[in-house]
């Protein structure tokens, strides 16, 4: 079977990832889909077609843009996103959301304003 044929696979040099445990402080830019589950302290930076999630152990202290993301650890920022921004059941964000749409599931935690961005 080809793996690159799977719906929502993407190859591994695809993806960038930050192993939990890490720690960066900077402005970071990524194209594509990001995993992040380390520490991250500044802006991160999707470029168009990215996928930023910040996974369940993961902490973001400082403002997050790209086309999309999911939010399933701590965010303590802004977060803009150009199609959608997704907080899960065990995702925290501290900040405030521009986006086209934003989903927030039960049992996350949002303390912010939350602003409609024209796609």
């Amino acid at each position: 079977m080809d793996w690159q044929a799977i719906p929502g696979r993407q190859l591994e040099s695809e993806v960038t990832l930050l192993s939990q445990g890490s720690l960066i402080k900077g402005d970071l830019t990524f194209d594509q889909m990001t995993r992040l589950h380390g520490r991250v302290e500044g802006k991160v930076h999707g470029l168009a077609g990215s996928v930023i999630v910040v996974g369940e152990t993961a902490s973001v202290h400082g403002e997050i843009q790209g086309d999309e993301v999911i939010i399933d650890g701590f965010v303590h920022g802004n977060v803009t996103a150009a199609t959608k921004v997704t907080l899960s059941e065990t995702g925290r964000l501290l900040g405030n959301v521009k986006a086209p749409k934003f989903e927030v599931k039960f049992g996350a935690h949002f303390e912010g304003q939350a602003a409609t961005l024209l796609a």
